[in-house]
């Protein structure tokens, strides 16, 4: 084995060890959080590129990109973090819950109030 090989290695086991890596690291018992970690990549980009449910205008353009993040970040949490705690599971799971209503409420709302403006602008 070279250098380069063993100083890979080092490096690779360095990365498992750390927070991140064990964040992203498939474990077995930690199937499910596996899917998490894709929604949350996902959600980003998302939030990156420019096509949207809501046009990137100012504000309330912002609100549905911070929605769908939030609800990746809780769905990490109770999948990968806390997947040793029932109780938190379940907690950040009825939040996570009311997250998706109300980003589904907002962005409903959004939609109606926008096409009713458009209607009475344009006829």
């Amino acid at each position: 084995m070279n250098n380069i090989d063993l100083i890979a290695d080092r490096l690779k086991q360095r990365v498992r060890e750390s927070s991140f890596g064990k964040l992203v690291t498939p474990d077995a018992s930690k199937k499910q959080g596996n899917l998490s970690i894709a929604l949350l990549i996902v959600s980003f980009m998302y939030f990156i590129f420019p096509f949207d449910l809501i046009p990137d205008v100012p504000i309330v353009g912002w609100v549905d990109d911070f929605f769908f993040i939030l609800i990746a970040l809780i769905n990490v949490a109770e999948k990968k973090v806390f997947y040793n705690y029932e109780t938190i599971q379940k907690t950040l799971n009825k939040v996570k819950w009311v997250v998706a209503i109300a980003a589904v409420t907002f962005i409903l709302m959004t939609l109606i109030v926008t096409f009713g403006a458009l209607k009475i602008i344009f006829g």
